[in-house]
């Protein structure tokens, strides 16, 4: 009798499983750092701040086309986007045409992220 209970639980672990497992949706992002170049060219003042306002035209225009979940600087330098893209090529296009890495002035690195739909709550903005 106990054998045959410990094998129904069994059964219904399984099952129970197997729909949690179908109902989950597995999404992909892409997380990209933006690091300091320490080989920046050396620019004056006012090209800084005209490379950081075609930056943040940038990411205001990546966010409006829903490529661009989230974005921010870190303190110590760099900054992070998420990126709601198809392909690694297509986020390493997005980070290459960014004035600020065009400019020499980031680096990035790039890797893909994988969340269950629904835990990130920004991707139900848009």
């Amino acid at each position: 009798m106990r054998s045959e209970f410990l094998l129904l639980m069994v059964f219904v672990i399984i099952i129970t499983c197997s729909e949690v497992q179908a109902q989950s949706e597995i999404v992909r992002y892409y997380h990209v750092e933006l690091q300091p170049n320490t080989h920046m060219p050396a620019y004056e003042k006012s090209q800084l701040d005209s490379i950081q306002l075609a930056h943040l035209a940038n990411i205001k225009h990546m966010a409006e086309s829903g490529r661009l979940m989230v974005a921010g600087p870190f303190k110590d330098g760099g900054g992070l986007f998420i990126l709601n893209v198809a392909s690694f090529a297509e986020a390493e296009q997005l980070c290459n045409q960014d004035p600020a890495v065009m400019a020499g002035k980031f680096t990035y690195r790039i890797k893909e992220w994988y969340t269950e739909k629904g835990l990130f709550t920004l991707e139900n903005k848009n």
